[in-house]
């Protein structure tokens, strides 16, 4: 420590000393007191000189030690920044089980409908003209896994295999949605499709023809063919109800056609096969508790009601679309018969056209179709659930108009002016008007 900071100290420490003496005792007349204070601080001072001696070498010491790293550093190579992350995409490619989140977003394709129907039926054997407003809603989830895999998973109001219409009006009850749509399809070449779950439905339904209702959900396999020449083949293995005592009863079917165009016009026909199996003398409701066997020939009541007939239906079936005025045209006609009926009620008919095309704002369609089902011609689970009230033995019209007021947006008014019960039993009338609000998204 330096002599001029040491007496700088000094000077300072001796008041402050003076000043620290013991209460009472007079400082500045007391020689023996200042001599004991000045020794304190003398070697208080000499202790801070030597922590000051100390403090400097450890200085040095550190100084020393910081340079011979700036020497040694020097000596080794520039270190490059770390590099930026990569992007998502380059990962993906570097780990292929590495799919970023964005990606699996664009595989996957959302979609569903509402609508909203008034509904009024007014049925001959019933007094009461029926008046009642019904929604059905779905949604699913369209994905692409890769090149050859697609799927879709979807769900829906209702729980009849014939339709997802709700009634309202039950006391605001809470309303039934279930499992509309899951099934994988794999494609292994471009011809070929390969469909196996819940699925829409993989076969042709030409036209409007009423023989299927449109809103059936096929489950099991089925395999589709078409070819760059428009030659087509369909195959299916579905279930109608899988039982542990007994046989299963089953639909097994094809069709086989071709669909192309010649000219202006595009032309659709074939042929198909539907073989509904173990049918007959099985109880008509299936997985339902009641008998519903929808005009199909039954014998015995209750609980002991079984199918008169098994249903092996062969099919024929053709359209034509084509330019009108430049509006389209479409013409269809789809014939089937039952070869196990032996009652002689074994034939059903369809026949319609199709004007217009109500498929983009301020577009219209119009058109009507005849369709005749005798009793035991099809199978009456899988027919049009709206047509001549649900059932087989029926006859008659249906007259339908759309219109697409805006994008995604589509009313249209069918009319079905239908009897029931035209062969066997008591001949009934079934008018029925349905107005109906479609929104799609």
């Amino acid at each position: 420590m330096s002599k001029i900071m040491r007496t700088m100290m000094l000077a300072f420490a001796v008041p402050f000393a003076l000043l620290c003496a013991a209460p009472g005792v007079n400082a500045a007349s007391d020689p023996d007191a200042l001599a004991r204070a000045l020794e304190q601080v003398n070697r208080r001072l000499d202790q801070l000189e030597q922590q000051n001696q100390q403090l400097s070498a450890r200085v040095d010491e550190l100084t020393k030690q910081n340079d011979s790293l700036r020497a040694g550093n020097a000596s080794q190579p520039a270190v490059a920044p770390a590099a930026a992350p990569a992007p998502a995409a380059q990962v993906a490619k570097a780990d292929p089980k590495a799919v970023p989140a964005d990606e699996w977003a664009s595989r996957i394709r959302w979609g569903g409908d509402f609508r909203f129907r008034e509904d009024y039926t007014d049925n001959s054997l019933n007094p009461h003209t029926r008046a009642r407003e019904t929604v059905r809603a779905r949604m699913s989830a369209a994905i692409t896994i890769n090149d050859q895999f697609k799927g879709e998973v979807g769900i829906g109001t209702g729980n009849d295999p014939r339709g997802g219409s709700l009634t309202l009006g039950e006391a605001s009850s809470r309303k039934y949605v279930g499992l509309d749509l899951a099934y994988m399809s794999w494609r292994p070449i471009e011809e070929v499709t390969l469909t196996g779950g819940k699925m829409r439905e993989p076969y042709v339904r030409p036209g409007r023809s009423a023989f299927f209702d449109n809103e059936i959900r096929p489950e099991g396999l089925a395999v589709n063919y078409r070819d760059s020449r428009g030659i087509f083949g369909n195959a299916f293995n579905f279930w109608l109800e899988e039982r542990a005592a007994m046989d299963d009863s089953k639909l097994r079917g094809g069709q086989v056609g071709w669909d192309g165009a010649l000219g202006a016009t595009k032309v659709k026909f074939g042929a198909g096969y539907w073989d509904y199996h173990n049918v007959q003398n099985r109880f008509p409701g299936f997985a339902n508790s009641l008998v519903s066997e929808f005009g199909n020939t039954i014998y015995g009541t209750g609980a002991g009601a079984r199918f008169a007939y098994d249903y092996d239906i062969g099919q024929l079936f053709a359209e034509a679309t084509f330019p009108v005025g430049g509006i389209p045209l479409n013409l269809f006609a789809d014939y089937g018969h039952n070869f196990e009926a032996d009652n002689g009620l074994d034939t059903a008919y369809s026949i319609g056209f199709l004007l217009g095309k109500a498929s983009s704002p301020g577009k219209w369609e119009a058109g009507v179709f005849t369709q005749k089902v005798e009793k035991d011609a099809l199978f009456a689970q899988w027919t049009d659930s709206d047509y001549g009230n649900g059932l087989t033995d029926n006859d008659g019209y249906a007259w339908r108009v759309a219109y697409m007021a805006m994008k995604n947006v589509l009313l249209n008014v069918t009319y079905y002016d239908t009897q029931f019960a035209v062969d066997v039993g008591n001949e009934a009338d079934y008018d029925r008007w349905q107005l109906d609000f479609n929104f799609t998204f």
